[in-house]
């Protein structure tokens, strides 16, 4: 008698049924091992007196009120394994200590490892992950702290389950299976769908371990556009703003971004701070509260989707850590739809692109509040639906694919036009894929007049207007001074142009400042694996059957105008954050270097090295690799600090 075999739709659900139960399995695994050496407690071991050496502090009622500035408290106790330690205090600043942790090694010898305590200033009291053997903690006070009053300290033994770390172990285990499946399965696992994988799972990761407080660059302005987008397109001259929004918005010291939750317990007790003093009827119309509204600007509509999502979560009613949270999520899904299109459709180029995409920078860029993802996204989408009519292969051109790249150049400049030069490669698309002369030079038309227009609101309004302002983040700025003073010294402003980008180039481009740094997160600026990832991938990127490519003219032109866009980059922030007349350039950071950094990468690929190896086995290498800097940047930066 025949064994029935199992239906199909048993087949497929045990396909899909196993993965997860492995990928649950590897994140209660981690957990499990990360919480083997501590050997649990009820409640907090608070220490007594006898246990606590005091150097610039007195004990007065049981508060140990400091004396002078740099005092330290020196904790001994039993040899034992601490998880956290927690201390409270007083202090009408922001508190950064500094924690030294006696550890012992396999010889049991022991040597002081050294911890960056920044409180923030709305805390009274403080968890450090701690997670080392030993029986000495110092608590070392900054010199200018000079009134500090520390009431408790304890050790916290109390357990440490982490639903952060556990979806961290979790996607490692799912990218792990991903790379399995994609050596046994390279049809399905199509460059855009890793993509999409690893982004969605990745992105979503960091949208729930960071905190609501400011950690990209310049969040707390994109945020307060993003916020009030909607009376902004409203035509509202003036919005509410209570104290506590007022300190999310502006440069403050409740959110300032050096002082981000450091354990679990302080990442819970500000989420809690926000949620109490913003809950999602606070910001009603109140004539207390009223101030000046956002301008309208041409990148204000890249704050959209940020803004519904927002808008969303107050219609939901849900608490403002989780509103906070789903505007970034916003800029999340943008970046991943476009960013699947891109790499569906470029031609050529799908590795170099993929692991462009899932660099941590251009990732924490998805997941803050900015309009950098706008510009990033975009501009790889304008790219890829670019190559395809560069080709001299006997088609017509397709106006499909020229509306989009077209559209999509001016939706990435409409915040920065330093990036709409990048349009002008079109110029190069063959004669041959236009019917007539007539055609071709009608279309030239169009692209000369989309570059001129976007270009007119970056340069028009600082010749016309000669009082034009800067950023006065920048100090004695002035638009229309600063312009004036280039023409007025042209030769001069050009060696320190070409001086400055030279200085900058490699780490702006291939190093970290340009592709790992993650705002002001932690990182390690050290690190070459980004660029060597990246060199590797270009070097390889040609496959043995391949013919397509850009032509030598073209390369040549991608890379003239990636180098005319990374100086009005550099010009920009010039004219607007940098001192009038100063001898250097402020302000440029490796982030803006990104979306030329995919067309000159394309433009650097060879055919003189053929890449053989099997396509499977390639793209395996390539993901595994990309996803491995992606997951280390997240791990080091967020996870170890803050779970």
């Amino acid at each position: 008698m025949k064994k029935r075999q199992p239906d199909k739709w048993y087949q497929r659900m045990m396909r899909w049924l196993i993965p997860v139960v492995i990928i649950l399995a590897a994140g209660a695994a981690g957990e499990l091992l990360y919480n083997l050496p501590i050997r649990k407690e009820a409640d907090y071991q608070y220490l007594q007196e006898s246990q606590i050496q005091t150097e610039g502090f007195e004990l007065r009622d049981g508060t140990y009120v400091s004396t002078e500035g740099g005092g330290s408290l020196t904790l001994t106790f039993e040899e034992q394994f601490v998880d956290k330690l927690y201390y409270e205090f007083e202090y009408d600043d922001q508190l950064c200590a500094t924690i030294y942790v006696g550890e012992y090694d396999s010889g049991n010898s022991s040597k002081d490892r050294k911890l960056t305590d920044q409180n923030n200033h709305l805390a009274s009291s403080s968890t450090v992950n701690i997670h080392r053997k030993t029986d000495k903690i110092t608590i070392e006070m900054p010199k200018s702290a000079e009134h500090v009053n520390i009431r408790a300290v304890a050790i916290n033994n109390t357990g440490n389950y982490s639903a952060g770390r556990f979806l961290f172990h979790c996607i490692v285990a799912g990218v792990v299976l991903m790379l399995i499946s994609l050596f046994h399965n390279s049809r399905f696992w199509k460059p855009e769908r890793i993509f999409l994988v690893i982004a969605g799972s990745v992105g979503t990761l960091m949208l729930l371990v960071l905190p609501a407080h400011k950690v990209g660059l310049d969040e707390e302005i994109h945020f307060g556009r993003a916020y009030y987008l909607f009376e902004t397109l409203a035509g509202h001259d003036t919005v509410t703003v209570t104290p506590p929004m007022n300190d999310l918005i502006t440069a403050s010291l409740n959110n300032w971004p050096y002082s981000i939750p450091q354990s679990e317990e302080e990442y819970k007790q500000e989420n809690a701070y926000w949620d109490a003093s913003l809950s999602w009827d606070s910001q009603k119309p109140s004539e207390e509260y009223q101030q000046n509204n956002y301008q309208f600007q041409l990148y204000s509509l890249s704050y959209l989707p940020q803004a519904l999502m927002i808008k969303t979560g107050q219609i939901l009613h849900l608490d403002f850590s989780d509103i906070f949270r789903l505007g970034r999520m916003g800029n999340l899904m943008l970046y991943c739809i476009v960013i699947f299109f891109a790499i569906r459709h470029i031609p050529y180029g799908k590795r170099i692109m993929l692991i462009m995409a899932l660099m941590p920078t251009a990732m924490f860029s998805a997941v803050t509040y900015t309009y950098d993802t706008t510009v990033t996204a975009f501009t790889f989408l304008g790219i890829a639906y670019l190559l395809p009519e560069l080709q001299n292969d006997g088609k017509r051109i397709n106006y499909k694919n020229c509306a989009v790249f077209i559209a999509s150049f001016l939706i990435a400049s409409m915040p920065k036009p330093v990036y709409i030069p990048m349009l002008l490669l079109a110029l190069l698309i063959p004669g041959s894929k236009f019917a007539t002369k007539r055609e071709q030079y009608l279309f030239k038309g169009v692209i000369g007049a989309a570059f001129l227009l976007m270009l007119s609101t970056f340069a028009l309004e600082p010749l016309l207007n000669a009082n034009q302002a800067g950023d006065s983040r920048g100090g004695d700025t002035s638009v229309g001074r600063q312009l004036r003073y280039i023409f007025a010294h042209p030769f001069a402003y050009a060696k320190l142009l070409l001086s400055s980008i030279q200085k900058k180039f490699f780490a702006y481009t291939l190093g970290y400042d340009g592709l790992a740094l993650m705002g002001h997160l932690p990182g390690n600026e050290a690190t070459v694996t980004t660029a060597m990832l990246t060199t590797g991938v270009v070097l390889t990127d040609r496959r043995a059957d391949e013919d397509r490519d850009m032509t030598k003219l073209q390369k040549t032109m991608a890379l003239l105008l990636g180098f005319v866009t990374i100086c009005l980059v550099w010009t920009a922030i010039y004219l607007s954050f940098t001192p009038v007349g100063a001898d250097i350039i402020r302000g440029v950071q490796g982030r803006y270097h990104l979306p030329v950094t995919m067309l000159i990468l394309l433009a650097l690929r060879t055919g003189h090295i053929r890449n053989t190896i099997p396509k499977r086995l390639d793209y395996m290498l390539v993901t595994g690799c990309s996803a491995a800097i992606l997951l280390t940047s997240v791990y080091s930066s967020v996870i170890i600090h803050s779970f």
